[in-house]
């Protein structure tokens, strides 16, 4: 189509005007803001920093995988008193620096091949928050904020180590949850050594007892919260054992599942348990059959050691028997009734659903369901699809990938593990990890920015 040179004459001018407006009502408007509170300088200043400089998001991801699960304090609480109360929510320091690091890689995806993707993945996100908070009562940020963490932290993966060597994020986060779980299981059976205390919110000093032993919270506050992070550590452990993807040093890989597999036991988390069952047998199943038979023979001699060891003992017997008796008692009763409430709410309206909510419903499906009814259904697998899937490469850990997945969804029919953020950066790391092209396909990718 031929354009004029005339009419190239007449849109220049036009365009200059609009793009000074802009450019003087941004002016405008970070000065008012700027003399009202100084420190919104030092706030455009990281976030520029984030937003144009890809090696300080990886720098820092990689950080805070590898001291998340020992060291995460509370920097921020989001309640009606700003005390970091459980109505509202609170900021811990590593997801403060996730947050950040998302604006980095969606920054960076934007300059790249992946733009599209990362405009679907904000639109899609926006849309469930608008969803669940306009037009009617709604918990907050930090509620709107828990179950998109996971999808966010993969697609930031994805985007900041494409192409590029992931091998440091790898190590970071498997000796960085190894170490975390082996401290959270000392500390369960060594109540005087305590190296979480700084992380453990002042204001909540949460314990949960079974008889006399206090299950173990480690860096997570709620032992559920362990308990899960432990699930998806000995998935890792164990896929890196069984099937050599990813590639960790077998006494890494060893040290992985042993110390993930103490802090679940010692978390006492059922739900976190069912969902590692399902994960593992997945893993077990894409075993050769001569390797399946003998890993299933491991695993079976392993339980019975496990149950062996706790009948020797009068108190993990006396838990064991709490957990046992509890599943289908009162701790199903309440589930059933959390999930009949979650049901009749989206009956309510299926369409749109109620809203973000301080609900605390055990099951992450019917929960958000609920809340965001077909239409907010509809935007989560949107989501989901847009920031797990890698695009048309080979996963480098594709059955890793699925057994995630897996631990996730069966998990979530007896928890919220979808809303876990102190633990969901985890499995949002590791998907992001076992998306990326396999270390054979992965060269700098021509023309990428920064």
């Amino acid at each position: 189509m031929a354009i004029s040179a005339g009419t190239l004459e007449r849109a220049g001018p036009q365009y200059r005007t609009m793009a000074t407006a802009a450019t003087a009502a941004l002016v405008i408007g970070h000065a008012v803001l700027a003399v009202r509170n100084p420190l919104i300088d030092l706030a455009l200043a990281v976030l520029c920093v984030f937003a144009f400089f890809p090696p300080v998001c990886r720098a820092i991801l990689i950080g805070a995988v590898a001291v998340g699960a020992t060291f995460n304090p509370p920097v921020l609480g989001l309640g009606a008193s700003g005390g970091g109360g459980v109505v509202g929510g609170r900021v811990y320091v590593v997801q403060a620096l996730l947050v950040l690091v998302i604006i980095g890689a969606i920054a960076f995806a934007l300059r790249s091949d992946l733009r599209w993707t990362a405009l679907l993945v904000v639109a899609s996100a926006t849309s469930i928050v608008l969803l669940q908070t306009v037009g009617r009562p709604h918990a907050g940020p930090a509620w709107t904020y828990r179950p998109l963490q996971l999808f966010l932290v993969a697609f930031a993966v994805r985007v900041l180590f494409k192409g590029r060597d992931h091998r440091r994020l790898l190590m970071a986060l498997a000796w960085g949850s190894a170490v975390g779980c082996a401290l959270a299981s000392i500390h369960a059976l060594a109540p005087t050594f305590d190296p979480f205390s700084l992380t453990r919110p002042d204001d909540q000093p949460f314990q949960s007892l079974i008889g006399s032993f206090a299950r173990a919270t480690g860096a997570f506050t709620y032992p559920n919260n362990l308990g899960t992070f432990a699930a998806y550590v000995v998935l890792l452990g164990s896929a890196a054992l069984l099937l050599g993807r990813p590639i960790l040093p077998r006494p890494l890989a060893i040290f992985v599942v042993t110390a993930g597999g103490s802090a679940l036991l010692l978390s006492g988390s059922r739900a976190a348990g069912f969902g590692l069952l399902c994960g593992l047998l997945y893993l077990t199943i894409k075993l050769g059959p001569r390797r399946r038979s003998l890993i299933l023979a491991t695993e079976a001699f392993v339980g019975l050691v496990i149950v062996l060891a706790v009948l020797s003992s009068p108190s993990a017997a006396e838990v064991a028997q709490q957990r046992i008796d509890t599943a289908a008692g009162e701790s199903l009763v309440l589930r059933l009734e959390g999930s009949r409430t979650a049901y009749e709410a989206f009956r309510s309206s299926p369409v749109i659903g109620t809203g973000a909510s301080e609900g605390r419903t055990d099951n992450f499906w019917l929960l958000y369901l609920s809340q965001g009814g077909v239409v907010g259904a509809a935007f989560y697998v949107l989501l989901a699809r847009t920031s797990l899937r890698p695009g048309r490469h080979e996963k480098a850990c594709p059955e890793l990938w699925v057994a995630v997945l897996i631990a996730l969804g069966t998990s979530g029919l007896l928890q919220d593990s979808l809303g876990q953020t102190l633990a969901t950066w985890f499995p949002g790391v590791l998907l992001g990890i076992c998306a990326l092209a396999p270390a054979a396909d992965s060269e700098e990718v021509a023309g990428e920015p920064g």
